[in-house]
């Protein structure tokens, strides 16, 4: 009606439908056309029956709520059910709802979402920078990140959750935050006329209290989702360890790999550059 699908319930006045003899008393219509009661055709009886009936889609359903054990995945427990449910009687099927349904539907993706992620990180640092080289030095640093994520995920024995995931996907800004500082001071220096292993240098120096500044905090405020308990404990220490560990890796080591990284491509940058001036 209108456009518009309507549930319509039909019953009878409450006076009328208040004891079971009310129901005897309903009229049905018999093949020859005429009214007869319902108790010419049926008995009534009480039998013992479930107080609510689950329906999925329509269906009769019943909702089976089933935990991982610690180190393993919700991706491996969910392809263990589908596998069970192989070996059911013909009729049954499974459905997934929720975080379930929504993992499932994005299992396997991981690397896309790291690759979009890290492409539109560097494309916007292109239009930043107005340069196809810099940006390269930041994205590469990210893979320190990625490695100290991993890391944390084995120690703490946690499994590629959807959480765990995210917490990757968080790595690639988080992680970038530092390297940019560097690379933009050191891009200045270097546009000022100073050679490039000492332009790489000085924004080293001049940007390294700031990077460990921002880090530091991070990392002492992500704290508590590391060592969460509780009711949703399990989400919050998977994501709290993945940028945990990630973001340690990258303050100790990855930053150091920056400037090294800044000279080798700004070097090759200018060795193109000045090729392509001589042709």
């Amino acid at each position: 009606l209108y456009g518009y699908s309507f549930k319509v319930k039909m019953q009878s006045e409450a006076e009328e439908r208040s004891t079971m003899g009310d129901i005897s008393q309903i009229s049905i219509q018999s093949n020859t056309g005429k009214m007869v009661p319902l108790s010419a055709l049926a008995s009534l009886r009480h039998i013992v029956g479930p107080r609510t009936i689950e329906r999925f889609d329509l269906f009769m359903s019943a909702g089976v709520t089933a935990m991982p054990k610690p180190g393993v995945s919700t991706g491996e427990l969910m392809r263990k059910i589908e596998k069970v449910m192989e070996t059911m009687p013909r009729g049954y099927k499974i459905s997934w709802v929720d975080m379930s349904y929504q993992e499932r539907g994005n299992e396997g993706k991981l690397g896309l979402l790291m690759a979009l992620a890290l492409l539109f990180g560097y494309l916007f640092l292109v239009a930043q920078y107005e340069s196809w080289t810099i940006p390269l030095p930041v994205v590469l640093s990210t893979g320190v990140a990625m490695l100290g994520g991993y890391l944390g995920m084995q120690l703490w024995g946690l499994s590629m959750s959807i959480y765990s995931q995210l917490g990757l996907v968080m790595l690639v800004g988080l992680a970038s935050k530092n390297a940019i500082l560097i690379v933009e001071f050191s891009k200045q220096e270097r546009e000022a006329g100073v050679p490039v292993v000492d332009a790489a240098m000085n924004g080293a120096r001049a940007r390294y209290r700031a990077v460990l500044m921002t880090a530091w905090s991070f990392i002492i405020g992500v704290l508590p989702l590391v060592f969460a308990t509780g009711a949703g404990a399990g989400s919050r220490v998977d994501i709290g360890v993945v940028t945990f560990m990630g973001m340690v890796l990258a303050t100790l080591i990855g930053i150091c790999f920056v400037p090294v990284f800044y000279v080798f491509f700004q070097k090759n940058r200018e060795r193109i550059l000045q090729w392509r001036h001589r042709k």
